[in-house]
């Protein structure tokens, strides 16, 4: 699965997931272009057992596994 962690104009930050077979810009543009405000701030590849890794060339921004996973984890259930 691939991942982009969001953050809103008061720093609260959210993961959305979604296919490998999507890219990640298309989900940066379509959430840029619903809310202007939010700002990508890291993306890559994760499992649902919240590990992250790696980049999106699409977007040139790569992940932060410190602080990527904690959200990752939080939203797949798994105890942090």
């Amino acid at each position: 699965m691939k991942y982009v962690l969001f953050e809103d104009p008061s720093g609260l930050q959210y993961p959305i997931v979604f296919p490998e077979l999507v890219q990640h810009y298309i989900i940066v543009n379509s959430v840029r272009a619903a809310y202007p405000g939010v700002k990508p701030v890291s993306a890559g590849f994760c499992s649902t057992s919240g590990n992250a890794w790696g980049e999106s060339i699409s977007c040139k921004i790569k992940s932060n596994p410190k602080n990527d996973e904690w959200y990752l984890k939080k939203m797949f259930g798994v105890d942090v």
